[in-house]
């Protein structure tokens, strides 16, 4: 008799904790819906272990894509080579190489052109075509060592009239003087214009080494 007390008294603590994680869950979905999407599981890589969850696939078609035509008279410095080569990197994995002439006729926007004597140099984003960014956002990829200067390249972002609004830093996880890829994290700290089309763009640092480098990585995303 006193086994089964024992136990029924158990099964009511845990039935009681139960209830407070139901209602505590309830509340949050009704009051706190941007906390519960951030740490859910569906269809997305979010993870109650991490803060770099990203979210699901923004549908651009009601959106003004930034034109990456006038990107480099704003960026370009004497470090770098006139008529650069845009690497677009879809969430599909297929690869596009956009080319766009320095201070010279524009070109179309998605216009693919082959550019044989470049390779993609960024690679293994966690960011992705038409994702989203937000202040505060961490995320990852892997660039060749010849980006780097200092452990560092810069990234530009521009929104949807493609007018620059903020440079951030790609840091190295590990040795960036090795020759070959090197993973590096890039931390939103710059206020993000809200609910746009934009775009990130990763360039080699112009104190890099390699003065051969021509050609940048591009990536239209939907800013936050």
């Amino acid at each position: 008799m006193e086994t089964i007390q024992y136990f029924l008294k158990k099964l009511f603590i845990v039935a009681v904790v139960f209830g407070i994680l139901l209602a505590i869950f309830i509340a949050l979905q009704k009051f706190a819906p941007n906390f519960m999407k951030k740490f859910s599981f569906v269809g997305g890589s979010g993870s109650f272990f991490t803060d770099n969850w990203l979210p699901d696939p923004v549908n651009l078609q009601k959106l003004s894509e930034p034109s990456i035509a006038n990107l480099d008279n704003q960026i370009y410095e004497g470090g770098l080579t006139p008529g650069m080569s845009y690497v677009i990197y879809g969430k599909d994995g297929k690869v596009e190489i956009i080319t766009v002439p320095y201070k010279n006729k524009p070109v179309i926007n998605g216009e693919a052109i082959p550019v044989i004597q470049n390779s993609p140099a960024i690679r293994n984003l966690s960011l992705y075509k038409e994702g989203s960014i937000k202040l505060g956002m961490t995320f990852y990829g892997e660039a060749k060592s010849t980006f780097f200067s200092n452990g560092t390249f810069p990234i530009y972002l521009f929104d949807s009239q493609s007018s620059m609004f903020a440079k951030e830093t790609a840091i190295s996880t590990g040795q960036w003087s090795v020759p070959g890829w090197t993973r590096f994290y890039v931390k939103i700290n710059s206020p993000l214009p809200s609910h746009q089309s934009c775009f990130v763009l990763f360039t080699p640092n112009p104190k890099s080494q390699d003065k051969n480098i021509n050609y940048r990585a591009g990536l239209p995303v939907v800013c936050n």
